[in-house]
C-alpha cells in the first residue's frame, strides 16, 4: 500500500508539471526513493522466505538491485533541490544501468523449468519467437514513431538501445513462458510487468526530451516498483502458505503467445503493405492468411493433443496412486537382474527406500535362499509361458528376516516393461502362524515333546540312512497312575514336565525325545552305536531318578527302559516292537531298571497280557 501511494503521488506530480514547472522537482523524486524504500524491504523479505536456493538468490539479487538504486538516489539527490529536473548524468546511469543488468542476471538464472530435452527446445523456440516479434514491435515504434521524426542520425544509440531492450525482453518473456516453480509464477509476472514498465519509460523518454520539468523514467520506475513490491508481497504470501516458496501450478502443454507475436508481425507487415499497390497487398493478405489458418489448425491440435495427454495424465496418476499405496511391492528387473523400478511399499517389508535400491540386485537374500531365488529367476527369463513363484527370506533394516511370496512374471517381450516384474508379497505373520499350526499338529501340548506322529517320520528317515546306527529308546514311569490317582491331575501334570525336561538334559543334542501318551516317552538315538547308548540310557535313567517336588510333597520317581538297536532289515514298527518287548522286560526285573532287546524276549509275546498288569 505504501509503494502505491509513493507512486500514485509521483504521477500526480508528473501530471501537474506536464505543461510548466511547479513546485521544486524534489517532490517528484522524493515518492519514488518512498517507493524504492519500500521494494527494498519487501525483497528482503522475499528472500528471507524463499526456501528454494534458486529463489533466494532471485530475490537476493532483487534486493540488492534496490539498495543500489536507493543510495545512488540519495547521494544524487542534491541535484534534484531546486531549478529543473536535471539530465542524466554518469552518476545516474551507473545506479540505474548496475541494477538492472543485476536483474538481467537473476532472470537469466532461473530454470526454464523444462523436463526433457524435447521439451526444452520448444520452450526456447518459443521464448525466441515471442522475444522476436516483441523486439520487432519495439524496434518499429522507436523508429517510426518516438517524436514523430526518424531517428537514423543516433543509429549507434539506437543500436545499443535495442540489443539492451532485446536482451531485456528475453528475458522477460523466458520467466513467463517457462513457468519455472523456482519462484512464485504470479509473482514473477508481476516482476515482469514491473520490468516492461521501465523499458516503456526508457522508450518514452526521448519523445518528451523537450519538457525538461518532468520525467516519465521517474513515473514508471515507481510503477515498477509497486509491481516489485507486489511480487515480492505475493513471493512472501505463497511461502506462508506452502511452505515452499512457490504455489502449485499446472504445466500448460502449450502457449499461444508465439501465435499472438507472429499474428502481430503479420499486423505491422499489413500496414506496411497498404498503400504498396494492390498487388502486395493481396500477396500480403494471403500470406498472412495462410499463416492464421496454419497457426489455428495448431492450436486445435495442440488442445485435442492436451486432452488426450490429460486423460493420459489422470490415467497415469491413478495407476501410480494404486501401486504406490498397493501393499504388494511391484518391481521391475532387467534380465540381468537388476532392479530398474520398485513400488514404496518396499519400505514396509525392508525399511528401505526405494531409490536406494533402484540399479541394484533388490534385497538382501538370505544365504539359505539364494541358490532358490538365483534358479527361479533364470528359469523365468529363460521361458516367460508362465509365472513362477518363490517363498524366501529377505533382510529388514532392523537386523530380522521377513518371510514373502514373490511372484516373477517374464515381460521383457513387451516394450512398455522390458523387465521382470516382481510381485512380493509379506507373508511374515502367515508363515509364523503356518509354523505355529505345524508345531502345534507334531509336538505334544503339555511338554512340548515330539509326538507319536513327528516320532514315527523321524525313525522312517533315520532308518533310510543306512550308513548310520540307530537305536531307540522307551520309557516308562512306574506307579505313575498312583500320583494321579493321590495328588490329582495337575500334580501328575507337573510331574510330566519335569520328567519331559529331564529327559532333554539326560539325551545328546541330535537325539530326539518324544512323548508317546500317558506317561510312556520315547528317545530315538540317531548315528549312536550299542556302547554310547548305553551310557545315555544310563544318564537318562538317573536323572528321572532324582528326587522331585510336586504339589510340595517330594516324589521319588522311577522309571523303566526299554532300548533296541536297528537291525539291517528293520523297519519302524518292527524296532518299536523290539523296544516295547525291552521295556516288559525291564518292568519284569523289579522296575526302575533298563533292559536291552535280545532275540530271547521273542517268545514271551504270549505273555505281553501278563506284564501289563506290572506298568
Amino acid at each position: 500500500m505504501a509503494a502505491c501511494v509513493c507512486a500514485a503521488l509521483s504521477g500526480l506530480m508528473y501530471a501537474i508539471n506536464f505543461r510548466a514547472a511547479s513546485g521544486p522537482p524534489i517532490l517528484v523524486i522524493a515518492p519514488v526513493v518512498g517507493a524504492n524504500a519500500v521494494m527494498m524491504v519487501a525483497s528482503w523479505r522475499a528472500w528471507k522466505a524463499s526456501a528454494q536456493p534458486v529463489g533466494r538468490r532471485f530475490w537476493r539479487a532483487v534486493c540488492a538491485s534496490a539498495v543500489i538504486t536507493l543510495v545512488g538516489t540519495v547521494v544524487d539527490f542534491r541535484a534534484y533541490l531546486d531549478g529543473p529536473i536535471p539530465p542524466p548524468s554518469l552518476l545516474q546511469a551507473g545506479y540505474s544501468v548496475t541494477p538492472m543488468l543485476l536483474l538481467l542476471w537473476a532472470l537469466y538464472r532461473l530454470p526454464l523449468g523444462a523436463r526433457n530435452r524435447g521439451e526444452r527446445q520448444r520452450l526456447l523456440l518459443d521464448i525466441v519467437t515471442v522475444a522476436l516479434g516483441a523486439v520487432v514491435f519495439v524496434w518499429y515504434f522507436a523508429r517510426t514513431q518516438l517524436g514523430g521524426t526518424p531517428m537514423g542520425d543516433q543509429g549507434t544509440l539506437i543500436s545499443a538501445v535495442m540489443v539492451l531492450i532485446s536482451v531485456i525482453l528475453f528475458g522477460l518473456v523466458k520467466v513467463v513462458m517457462s513457468g519455472s516453480r523456482a519462484v512464485d509464477p504470479l509473482a514473477l509476472r508481476l516482476f515482469a510487468g514491473g520490468f516492461l514498465l521501465e523499458v516503456a519509460g526508457m522508450m518514452a523518454s526521448p519523445a518528451l526530451a523537450d519538457r525538461p520539468q518532468v520525467s516519465i523514467e521517474l513515473v514508471s520506475r515507481a510503477a515498477t516498483y509497486v509491481f516489485t513490491t507486489a511480487a515480492a508481497v505475493v513471493q512472501c504470501r505463497a511461502a506462508d502458505a506452502t511452505g515452499t516458496g512457490s504455489r502449485p501450478t499446472d504445466r500448460r502443454l502449450f502457449s499461444v503467445l508465439p501465435y499472438v507475436a507472429v499474428a502481430g508481425v503479420d499486423g505491422l507487415l499489413l500496414v506496411n503493405l497498404w498503400g504498396q499497390g494492390e498487388i502486395r497487398l493481396v500477396v500480403g493478405i494471403a500470406a498472412v492468411t495462410l499463416t492464421g489458418l496454419v497457426a489455428v489448425r495448431q492450436i486445435g491440435a495442440f488442445r485435442d493433443n492436451a486432452r488426450l495427454l490429460g486423460e493420459l495424465g489422470r490415467h497415469e496418476s491413478r495407476f501410480r496412486a494404486l501401486v504406490q499405496n498397493a501393499a504388494d511391492v511391484i518391481a521391475i528387473c532387467g534380465p540381468d537382474g537388476q532392479v530398474t523400478y520398485i513400488s514404496p511399499a518396499i519400505g514396509r517389508i525392508t525399511g528401505q527406500a526405494p531409490e536406494e535400491l533402484i540399479g541394484t540386485q533388490g534385497p538382501t537374500v538370505h544365504p539359505e535362499d539364494r541358490i532358490t531365488v538365483g534358479q527361479t529367476f533364470r528359469d523365468v527369463v529363460v521361458d516367460a509361458s508362465r509365472p513362477r513363484k518363490a517363498e524366501i527370506r529377505i533382510a529388514h533394516m532392523d537386523g530380522g528376516w521377513r518371510w514373502v511370496r514373490v511372484t516373477f512374471t517374464n515381460l521383457l517381450h513387451d516394450p512398455a516393461v522390458g523387465g521382470v516384474v516382481t510381485n512380493t508379497s509379506d507373508i511374515t505373520e502367515a508363515h509364523a502362524y503356518h509354523l505355529q499350526l505345524s508345531h502345534q499338529a507334531t509336538h505334544d501340548a503339555l511338554t512340548n515333546l515330539a509326538n507319536r506322529t513327528l516320532f514315527a517320520e523321524q525313525v522312517d528317515l533315520a532308518l533310510a540312512r543306512h550308513d548310520r546306527r540307530v537305536s531307540l529308546a522307551l520309557v516308562d514311569l512306574d506307579d505313575f497312575k498312583w500320583v494321579n490317582d493321590t495328588l490329582g491331575h495337575p500334580a501328575g501334570d507337573a510331574l510330566l514336565v519335569a520328567v519331559a525336561e529331564r529327559l532333554r538334559r539326560g539325551v545328546r543334542p541330535q537325539d530326539l525325545v518324544a512323548r508317546l501318551g500317558g506317561d510312556e516317552f520315547a528317545v530315538l538315538l540317531d548315528d549312536c552305536d550299542p556302547t554310547e547308548a548305553d551310557i545315555t540310557v544310563d544318564r537318562v535313567l538317573r536323572l528321572v531318578t532324582e528326587p522331585l517336588v510336586v504339589e510340595g510333597q517330594t516324589l521319588h520317581v522311577r522309571a523303566s527302559i526299554g532300548v533296541a538297536d536297528a537291525g539291517p532289515a528293520d523297519d519302524a514298527d518292527l524296532l518299536m516292537r523290539h523296544a516295547d518287548l525291552a521295556l516288559y522286560e525291564a518292568k519284569g526285573a523289579g522296575k526302575g531298571c533298563s533292559a536291552r532287546y535280545t532275540p530271547a524276549m521273542r517268545p514271551k509275546l504270549d505273555v505281553r497280557s501278563d506284564q501289563d498288569a506290572l506298568r
